[in-house]
């Protein structure tokens, strides 16, 4: 691309000199502008940002990403927005990413965003991260906040696209952030009342923080009001509530939170995944081996693959000592 596309590159910060560098980067020569909003930061993430071409611009922060991200918006000159946290990176866009731009009938397209986590796997979902610019564009919420219903609001399609942001905000257990997504939750809660957009999201804050009987009382109040949580936030918690019973060694109520079918091949592989860990802690490794053929649980990047080998030579032992 020998231009720059019409897009602003927007990015939240605050005390994030350890990423700042590589988020900017990755979109610097890619979009016209790229702006970081910093709420406070003391360990020179501005200058870092400022150095690498960013424009960077200060606000204070008052306990409400919508609020941070809004504001962020609103010094954007392009017709597209891409948003990115600070601990994120643009790792590939379609070489027809321009001509996506022109397509009138659409507000957003929803990016591919990978999760890299502590055991150094990925969870993978979807999120509309490049946007029009548009005076009645915006997002809404305390905490895991949304743009995409203000978008619907103007009868603009919201489509997928092949866009993928790699997200390492999970790799590290930052306690920190944790007690933060509690605080601001918990205020989210009073405000809004408890539903299950709230509930799975305190679900994952309290799994990340190794709160695991916590987490499964939240993804089971996520669950009993599924109509606010998308098809995969809905696998997703139940192959939380899979794991959590494993490890709890509630054996029989593993298959039962695995019964549905996905189309993403991060969840069918974990799926299958678990289900032949049920089979092995059930010693019927004949099953458990035949479920280990799935060519998704190796495509899947929620799967630990030292951990996948391991139970595949189990198995295999197993049943030729049988």
């Amino acid at each position: 691309m020998a231009y720059r596309l019409n897009v602003s590159a927007c990015i939240l910060a605050k005390n994030n000199a350890d990423t700042i560098e590589r988020a900017v980067y990755s979109v610097v020569e890619l979009c016209r502008e790229v702006i970081v909003l910093d709420t406070g930061s003391s360990d020179g993430t501005d200058t870092l940002a400022s150095r690498l071409g960013a424009e960077v611009h200060y606000s204070q922060w008052n306990d409400h990403f919508a609020e941070a991200r809004n504001t962020a918006i609103d010094l954007c000159s392009s017709k597209w927005i891409l948003m990115l946290d600070s601990d994120e990176e643009l790792r590939s866009v379609p070489e027809f990413l321009e001509e996506l731009l022109l397509d009138d009938a659409v507000g957003a397209y929803e990016c591919r965003i990978h999760n890299v986590l502590e055991d150094g796997t990925i969870s993978e979902h979807t999120f509309p991260r490049l946007f029009r610019n548009l005076p009645e564009v915006h997002y809404e919420g305390r905490i895991h906040e949304q743009v995409r219903p203000s978008i619907d609001k103007l009868g603009l399609k919201v489509t997928a696209a092949e866009i993928d942001i790699m997200h390492y905000g999970y790799q590290h257990n930052n306690q920190e952030k944790v007690d933060r997504n509690r605080e601001l939750l918990a205020k989210d809660a009073q405000e809004n009342g408890t539903n299950s957009f709230n509930a799975y999201h305190s679900a994952q804050t309290e799994f990340s923080s190794g709160n695991t009987v916590k987490a499964a009382e939240l993804f089971e109040q996520a669950l009993q009001t599924e109509e606010q949580l998308s098809i995969k936030q809905r696998e997703f918690a139940r192959l939380r509530l899979a794991q959590i019973a494993l490890g709890n060694g509630q054996s029989n109520l593993v298959d039962s939170y695995l019964e549905f079918d996905s189309d993403s091949i991060q969840h069918a592989g974990f799926n299958s995944f678990l289900k032949a860990v049920n089979k092995v802690v059930q010693h019927d490794f004949q099953s458990a081996f035949a479920l280990l053929e799935d060519e998704r649980i190796r495509q899947s990047g929620m799967v630990p693959q030292k951990e996948l080998d391991q139970l595949l030579t189990l198995c295999q032992s197993q049943l030729n000592n049988h």
